[in-house]
């Protein structure tokens, strides 16, 4: 639910009531009418597609870059959202 989901990341029931509804008109995510959220189809290929992304990233940065593991999952995570699948079918190549 809404509340489990603010509880979960710290934030205000409302402030995360205004995120989720961005992200329930796009059907990421289905409210049941216990107002309990579940990934949609269209959400979970969002997410499978982010998972893929940050283990290729994070793949590339500790075996290509020789990163440490901690710095690859961070630099993962700020970069899974904005690089293209382009670069990612480049990266995957090498």
């Amino acid at each position: 639910r809404a509340v489990d989901v603010a509880k979960m990341l710290g934030i205000t029931p409302g402030s995360c009531s205004i995120s989720l509804k961005k992200i329930l008109k796009k059907w990421l995510i289905v409210e049941d009418e216990n107002k309990f959220l579940h990934l949609s189809p269209d959400g979970q290929i969002v997410v499978d597609k982010t998972k893929h992304t940050r283990s290729v990233l994070i793949d590339f940065f500790t075996h290509t870059l020789n990163i440490d593991a901690e710095q690859a999952e961070v630099n993962a995570c700020k970069i899974e959202h904005l690089i293209s699948d382009e670069i990612i079918e480049k990266i995957e190549k090498l």
